[in-house]
């Protein structure tokens, strides 16, 4: 047999839910980027067959900002420094999976453990797509992963006014910024900070 590999827009992502106490903070939120290891876990989980991106575009697109990346990238005493102050007392949580691809929970699962050993206290739950997607229009969830494919453009509107905009995090404001960024030949720059802000 040929194993070939091949660039795709497919992204594997971590969505929160503001409108729940646990992430309702973007302190939090912007926290978890320096809590995970994303080479590692590329290596661990996917044998090498993805790229691991800190913003939400592949790192082989002109979009990508790698010194941007860098200021975001995996950092465990930034990450516990600023959870410190910011987590909760009662920092419990709902960290929802499709459970139709067994990959993906395993990677949720090591995600889990990742992010518990900083001080979060995240039980999964896997169920199947029709049931995830309830969950997720629901909102009873705090932290969920997901996986979509973009353009090839990497327009992250459908994230802010479209079917991705779980959690409320749907705003004019981002809205905006997304136009923006297609709008000027792909300046990304700004879209990409305020996400990872936020």
């Amino acid at each position: 047999y040929e194993l070939w590999d091949g660039p795709t827009t497919v992204m594997e992502y971590l969505g929160f839910n503001p409108q729940r106490n646990l992430f309702a903070s973007a302190q939090v939120r912007s926290a978890v980027t320096y809590c995970i290891d994303r080479a590692t876990l590329v290596q661990s989980s996917y044998g090498s067959f993805a790229l691991a991106a800190t913003l939400p575009a592949s790192p082989r697109s002109p979009f990508y900002d790698q010194a941007l990346a860098g200021q975001y990238a995996y950092d465990a005493a930034a990450a516990k420094q600023r959870l410190q102050s910011a987590l909760p007392e009662e920092p419990e949580g709902v960290f929802l999976v499709c459970s139709d691809d067994s990959k993906r929970v395993a990677v949720a699962q090591t995600l889990v453990q990742i992010l518990n050993g900083y001080g979060f206290q995240l039980e999964l739950t896997a169920v199947p797509q029709s049931q995830y997607e309830q969950i997720l229009r629901a909102g009873s969830y705090d932290l969920y992963f997901g996986q979509t494919r973009l353009t090839a453009n990497f327009d992250l509107t459908p994230f802010f006014s479209g079917a991705l905009s779980y959690g409320g995090i749907g705003t004019a404001e981002m809205a905006q910024l997304c136009s923006a960024a297609l709008e000027n030949e792909g300046n990304y720059y700004e879209l990409h900070k305020t996400i990872m802000d936020q």
